[in-house]
């Protein structure tokens, strides 16, 4: 999502000018994301992804049902800080992660 977000065209910008002998030109442009606030939003793009990575990654741990959850809810929580601009596209993320850790069975350790 946050790659769709960086290079699609989010931004567009119209420019009127007339000249004195009453020529109109109208000049339509787009920008994407990147292009309009820099490489930092890129950052902030990631930030998301990286969240949900953790609790991926952390899925052949014991605690991996905790870490599901408490992923879960720091993402929800960074889609609410987010909610005006790129917060809403993550919230089904959000909530599979917290839907994951709270229905997930619980691991119990293996007798060797």
């Amino acid at each position: 999502m946050g790659v769709v977000w960086l290079f699609a065209p989010t931004g567009r910008s119209t420019s009127v000018t007339a000249s004195s002998d009453g020529t109109v030109v109208t000049e339509s442009s787009t920008s994407s994301l990147l292009q309009s606030e820099g490489a930092g939003v890129a950052l902030v793009l990631a930030v998301p992804v990286a969240i949900a990575a953790i609790a991926v990654a952390a899925s052949r741990s014991r605690r991996a049902r905790q870490i599901r959850f408490a992923c879960g809810g720091v993402l929800a929580f960074a889609c609410l800080l987010g909610a005006a601009s790129v917060g809403l596209p993550y919230v089904p993320a959000a909530v599979a992660l917290l839907f994951s850790g709270a229905t997930s069975a619980r691991r119990e350790p293996v007798a060797r």
